[in-house]
């Protein structure tokens, strides 16, 4: 177990469950394409350990950034059928992440899913979903 580990598998699982998104990347990137939306990026948090008498006990941050290109400003919160809001984005992906729960395929031990923050500029919409993993060495 890993935080290399972890995010890997999050990439994979986010891919494999949210099939509707254009690309699952590492870090942020820079796109003023509407063709490149729905999209979600990855970015390490922080990353403690504990030492107990046997072992170590590990928490990795991992934020988790959904970001839609707004091209109905009606549903860019809440989507439809055809336009997928910024509240359908976060949904996905925590749906995909809990149907791995409590080890995400063995990657850690446990893991919590918080969103901590919406946020939009001219052209996008985006949520920002803490994961927090739990794993030993």
């Amino acid at each position: 177990m890993s935080p290399e580990n972890i995010i890997i598998e999050v990439q994979s699982v986010i891919k494999a469950g949210v099939t509707y998104l254009k690309g699952v990347y590492f870090g942020a990137i820079e796109t003023n394409y509407a063709s490149n939306f729905p999209l979600v990026y990855l970015e390490p948090d922080e990353n403690t350990s504990e030492y107990k008498e046997s072992h170590i006990e590990n928490s990795f941050g991992l934020l988790i950034v959904g970001v839609i290109f707004v091209q109905n400003p009606e549903l860019q919160i809440i989507g439809d059928a055809n336009f997928k809001g910024v509240m359908d984005v976060e949904k996905d992906i925590k749906a995909a992440l809990m149907a791995k729960f409590p080890g995400l395929n063995c990657k850690c031990l446990t893991f919590t899913l918080s969103t901590i923050g919406y946020d939009a500029n001219a052209k996008v919409r985006w949520v920002t979903i803490r994961m927090q993993a739990n794993y030993r060495e």
